[in-house]
């Protein structure tokens, strides 16, 4: 139900939303459980994924600019299903 809620949640807000799931489970994963280092954790990496989306964008092809939005995409999918189907 929550999958289902997220995906929804992502197809009409866009896919920066998908920013907003991956990176709590990333900071999970370095820090714990332990949620007063964990929102703050959470927020730099999010920044942290970001700044890397938006400057692959820029330089994978130089004349063009990639949306950051299909980078984030590009690495953030395949690690939101890698943790899906590890639970």
């Amino acid at each position: 139900v929550a999958a289902i809620g997220a995906s929804i949640v992502t197809a009409f807000s866009g896919v920066i939303a998908f920013l907003c799931l991956v990176s709590p489970h990333i900071a999970r994963l370095v820090v714990g459980n332990n949620h007063r280092y964990l929102i703050p954790e959470s927020m730099i990496v999010a920044a942290i994924l970001l700044i890397a989306a938006d400057s692959i964008g820029r330089f994978i092809l130089s004349p063009i600019t990639l949306p950051v939005g299909i980078t984030l995409s590009l690495i953030g999918s395949p690690l939101l299903v890698c943790l899906l189907l590890k639970r």
